[in-house]
């Protein structure tokens, strides 16, 4: 769980677009691969119907489905137009961020940095950081409705978006 919260951190802080396309996608295919991880640590033969139920329970999760595609559509060289796809594509961009303090007042903006979108088949876009934080947020509720543990400091959502002074 604390390497899909570091995935999702080089996303919110790639410094051009190559670094955030690797980002996006090693993000999802960290997230992703928890599937396996998390059927592996429960002790489930990979042939059981627990491990069918348990995807089940995964591609309940809108976002987490996104990931899948993601992952998929990128070891395949592209999303297979044959397969109906929970994503179109995902889009690279910029824009500037606003440096906040813990009362939520802005501090100041940064310089434009790039950021990315993930579109969806209905003409929906989400943005990335969105995307790996509402992940991050799904995947620590499954883990805890299966009584999986993971180390709660290193696995916050916000741990992607904090930058420490050096």
């Amino acid at each position: 769980m604390a390497k899909v919260v570091r995935e999702g951190r080089r996303i919110n802080f790639a410094s051009n677009d190559l670094e955030l396309s690797d980002s996006i996608f090693n993000f999802s295919v960290t997230a992703h691969s928890m599937r396996d991880w998390c059927i592996k640590e429960l002790g489930w033969d990979t042939n059981s119907q627990q491990k069918q139920s348990f995807h089940d329970t995964c591609n309940a999760y809108e976002y987490l489905k996104y990931a899948r595609d993601i992952a998929n559509g990128s070891k395949h060289f592209g999303l297979d137009n044959n397969k109906t796809s929970t994503v179109d594509r995902v889009e690279n961009n910029s824009g500037s961020f606003s440096y906040i303090d813990a009362h939520g007042n802005t501090l100041g903006q940064s310089a434009e940095a790039p950021t990315a979108k993930i579109l969806l088949p209905d003409g929906k876009d989400i943005l990335a950081f969105t995307f790996a934080f509402t992940v991050i947020q799904n995947w620590k509720e499954i883990m805890v409705s299966h009584q999986l543990t993971f180390d709660e400091a290193r696995c916050k959502e916000i741990n992607i978006a904090l930058a420490y002074a050096r």
